[in-house]
């Protein structure tokens, strides 16, 4: 919400003409709203997130180097267990 009562939000033609019908503005500030978030991930999976195996595969790297700091990784499968 901007301080003169705008606010931004995403609207398919048929949202956007039921705008314009009813009399309030609609400024498009992005056209291609699909390549804009694509543009910003530049090639990274998942949309810049990592992947289950990418997560636990850091996690396991970032114990490795630092011991001390995080604990080892635990899977749930294995909890409780003997």
């Amino acid at each position: 919400m901007y301080d003169d009562g705008g606010a931004d939000f995403a609207a398919t033609e048929a949202e956007l003409e039921l705008l314009a019908r009813t009399g309030l503005r609609a400024d498009t500030r992005i056209v291609d709203l699909e390549g804009f978030y694509a543009s910003r991930c530049k090639g990274k999976s998942m949309g810049g997130y990592m992947t289950w195996s990418e997560l636990q595969s850091w996690m396991t790297s970032l114990h490795a180097a630092h011991p001390s700091i995080p604990s080892a990784p635990t899977y749930i499968a294995s909890v409780g267990r003997s």
